[in-house]
């Protein structure tokens, strides 16, 4: 875990994810094009998000205190809220900035571990 998280990064800044009870599926999208870019995303209340690999598309489904490390350009979705109640989450940014987010293509090259 230690050789993915280049602690020499800039550590960006921290931001509470908040996903409203009926919101839908995000599209599909990665975070940076920077190679060795990590998103950092702790879980505060049960979430999903969607993956995407050359296999297909995969949920994972989070627990409260999960956190999840992903390749800033690892292909991904927040799932549907279908619950009454709000989801939270904070999210890092490692070695970028999150300005903009950027749509996936279709042809996705690695797998990843689900």
């Amino acid at each position: 875990m230690t050789e993915l998280l280049d602690l020499e990064q800039e550590i960006g800044e921290t931001h509470v994810f908040i996903t409203r009870s009926g919101a839908t599926k995000q599209s599909f999208h990665y975070d940076t094009d920077n190679v060795n870019g990590i998103s950092i995303i702790h879980v505060i209340t049960k979430r999903f998000i969607w993956v995407r690999d050359k296999r297909g598309e995969h949920l994972l489904h989070l627990s409260a205190g999960d956190v999840l490390l992903m390749h800033g350009n690892c292909c991904h979705a927040g799932a549907a809220n279908k619950y009454q109640n709000k989801t939270y989450a904070l999210y890092v940014s490692v070695g970028f900035s999150p300005q903009n987010t950027f749509p996936c293509g279709e042809v996705i090259t690695r797998e990843i571990s689900v």
